[in-house]
């Protein structure tokens, strides 16, 4: 496979999963300073300034491309409860990091993972929920056969993640010093594996679970002017504000985020890269003193209800209300997702599955 993938937002039920930005370079000078955090991880060196981890952070999306080393900034969700309702949005500053390494043993696509997480936040299961979305997301969206991962022996927080995870040990290296702290303990799990204890049928290897396979082409030049679309029924609010920007029916945004009946930051989030729209990694809370961008789509409530609504340059073109100056008593805007005029202006992760290349010398 050769498909040109960008790097999704995952969602889980406590967290966000989001592509490394330069925005988060203070979140990562929060947990990474912290040596109780980095130096287990093996990987990563004690950030001690901004300034290093905006160099780390240009690496991590560097590498997306050139070394399918695949990076998400993890971010804890925040409830909103309104008339007995949650609207996902997430606790300021991202609290640790999530890593994919994609790779070829012999012919087979293998996948590898590493975490670290704000010393704060241990004990909690946040690395497992984490780590338990990416291995689905390896084995439903980029079709792995095997998923490798390893921590040094003293790291027992890991192994329990790791066991939590479905992992079986194999083995240890270096041989050559057995039972010493620093020793590498191998684990994997294979797709049959991960299946059957899923209970996953075998069909879903062909489904296409994290809509990978994204068009090009022009899409609806926003940029100028959009034409204003009505939500189809009470549920595709978000559907509509994606469809005014791409030029297409709720509908068809509704197929493409397999989803009729409410959406997430997720569905959202497919759908703009499936129409090519370049956005935020994130939405961002709205402030008291929050001056909204030219273009974005808001979450937000109305009396009794949660909605996504479309701003553009100055009205609300809302799917349920229709363009507005301004909105009525009891409708709360709570964040914004920026829409960038300029594909330049994103700081996305792309990548290249790895082809596999025979090696004619082999035996």
């Amino acid at each position: 496979m050769n498909n040109k993938i960008d790097l999704p937002l995952l969602e889980t039920e406590r967290l966000f999963l989001v592509p490394w930005s330069s925005d988060f370079a203070e979140d990562m000078l929060s947990f990474a300073s912290n040596p109780n955090v980095v130096l287990p991880s093996g990987g990563w060196k004690v950030i001690k300034t901004k300034a290093m981890a905006e160099k780390k952070i240009a690496k991590l999306i560097e590498w997306t491309l050139d070394k399918c080393r695949l990076e998400w900034a993890i971010f804890l969700k925040r409830t909103l409860n309104v008339n007995g309702l949650s609207a996902g949005g997430y606790v300021k500053g991202a609290i640790g990091s999530i890593g994919l390494h994609l790779n070829y043993n012999k012919t087979e696509l293998c996948a590898g993972a590493g975490y670290l997480l704000a010393e704060e936040y241990w004990g909690k299961g946040i690395c497992a929920e984490a780590l338990g979305k990416i291995v689905h997301y390896a084995f439903m969206g980029l079709k792995v056969e095997t998923f490798h991962i390893n921590h040094k022996r003293f790291n027992e927080r890991s192994k329990r993640v790791i066991e939590k995870c479905g992992f079986t040990y194999y083995n240890y290296s270096p041989h050559t010093r057995p039972n010493e702290p620093d020793n590498v303990m191998l684990y994997k799990l294979t797709r049959e594996d991960y299946y059957k204890a899923n209970n996953y049928p075998e069909i879903l290897h062909e489904r296409d679970v994290y809509r990978i396979n994204y068009i090009d082409g022009k899409v609806n030049d926003y940029n100028h002017s959009i034409t204003y679309q009505k939500q189809p029924n009470e549920y595709q609010c978000g559907q509509a504000c994606v469809a005014m920007l791409a030029g297409v029916t709720p509908t068809a945004v509704a197929e493409i985020m397999y989803e009729e009946y409410g959406t997430a930051d997720c569905d959202i989030e497919q759908a703009l890269n499936y129409y090519k729209i370049p956005h935020a990694n994130l939405r961002k809370p709205v402030l008291a003193d929050t001056v909204l961008p030219d273009i974005c789509i808001l979450s937000m409530t109305i009396p009794g209800d949660l909605h996504w609504s479309l701003y553009y340059k100055g009205k609300f073109y809302d799917p349920q209300f229709g363009i507005l100056d301004s909105y009525f008593e009891g409708c709360t805007i709570h964040y914004y997702w920026e829409i960038y005029k300029d594909i330049s202006q994103q700081q996305r992760g792309s990548f290249y599955l790895p082809e596999y290349t025979r090696d004619e010398n082999a035996v």
